[in-house]
């Protein structure tokens, strides 16, 4: 156990980053200092994980909801973009501050992990971005069933949705968010968040990130997904389903079957 966070599997990074960051008797500029290079050692630690995902945000940049094979209904979308080439276009290109973008709120929310520094700041990050995916999916699948009319009689509730149906929303966010370093947040969080805090919602939340980094790391995505998305950020999104792998039928080696 570290003597330093308490923590059974840091293998002693909280003592190293307190050696590093000098005297203690420095009041707040001193936690703060050790607080970030406790981050410093646990991006180091974790640096293959982070250089694989820096990868992944940048080849699928562009990346939508539809091109991991998601229903239209949790897609986010405005029915029409699915038939208008330009406007599919643009959403593909938004900007991260653009409200057009799926899920664009969880996203924002994501990008925020880098500005809080405790385990326990973080965790709370997590639960909110979980919690966007969440009401941001269900509002989209009460659209569509309101669209398609299956909404129209009044007794039906609103969707249920599992953690089969959110997990590749969140490697959605997580791609879309660009923070690379997210392996390593999440093994900071993991192993220094509180245990009545690591028993709740947000070790729930927590669990959620770690299964979407998991699908990100260890999914062959297909060339033709990759290559697709880089262009079109280059020159401008292709046709509906180009961004596919395979001829549009979605890339055959995505699966969200995944246990820790």
């Amino acid at each position: 156990v570290c003597v330093t966070c308490g923590a059974a599997a840091c293998g002693g990074v909280g003592e190293r980053a307190v050696a590093e960051a000098g005297p203690r008797g420095g009041g707040g500029g001193g936690g703060a200092r050790l607080l970030a290079r406790l981050a410093e050692l646990y991006a180091a630690r974790e640096a293959e994980s982070v250089s694989r995902l820096a990868e992944l945000c940048h080849a699928l940049r562009t990346v939508l909801p539809l091109d991991l094979r998601l229903p239209r209904a949790l897609c986010a979308m405005p029915p029409e973009v699915f038939s208008d080439r330009a406007a599919l276009e643009a959403m593909r290109l938004a900007d991260l501050s653009d409200t057009w973008l799926p899920y664009a709120s969880a996203i924002r929310t994501l990008r925020t992990l880098l500005h809080v520094r405790t385990a326990r700041e973080k965790a709370r990050v997590l639960l909110e971005v979980c919690e966007e995916v969440a009401s941001g999916a269900q509002h989209s699948a009460s659209l569509h069933e309101a669209a398609s009319g299956g909404g129209s009689d009044g007794e039906r509730g609103a969707p249920c949705l599992g953690a089969e149906d959110l997990l590749p929303i969140t490697v959605y966010v997580v791609l879309r968010s660009r923070v690379a370093v997210l392996p390593s947040e999440l093994e900071l969080v993991a192993e220094l968040l509180p245990s009545e805090l690591a028993g709740g919602r947000e070790g729930y939340a927590l669990t959620t990130m770690q299964c979407a980094c998991h699908v990100l790391l260890r999914t062959p995505f297909s060339q033709g997904l990759l290559e697709a998305c880089g262009a079109e950020a280059e020159a401008g999104a292709g046709p509906a389903g180009a961004a596919l792998g395979d001829g549009g039928r979605g890339d055959p080696a995505l699966s969200y079957s995944v246990s820790l």
